[in-house]
């Protein structure tokens, strides 16, 4: 994200709608005089379309991805020179936070 780079990989956004999708390209933009202001959000499809709003209940799904995203940061900024535990698959429950001496 830092970088201005960022993807929405399958399965995880697959269930996303493309004016939820819309609202975060136009957040997630570098430079921050670029980004939409508050009042610009609350203008958006996504935001003023809630009538439209999805049934499904997307909690699991949303838990599932956040453990996964939280497990791959966690091994990525573990520690310098540190081996950090490999990431679990994204269907698979894992604890959230790393001890020094192993998983809680």
């Amino acid at each position: 994200i830092k970088k201005g780079q960022y993807s929405y990989p399958s399965p995880f956004w697959d269930d996303i709608t493309d004016d939820a999708k819309d609202l975060i390209n136009k957040l997630l933009v570098k430079d921050p005089s670029g980004r939409l202001t508050a009042e610009q959000v609350l203008e958006q499809p996504w935001i003023t379309n809630f009538d439209n709003a999805s049934e499904k209940d997307l909690g699991n799904t949303y838990v599932k991805q956040m453990s996964h995203w939280q497990s791959t940061r966690q091994a990525t900024e573990f520690g310098l020179g540190q081996e950090a535990p490999p990431p679990p698959p994204p269907d698979h429950p894992i604890p959230l936070y790393y001890t020094e001496q192993g998983d809680k």
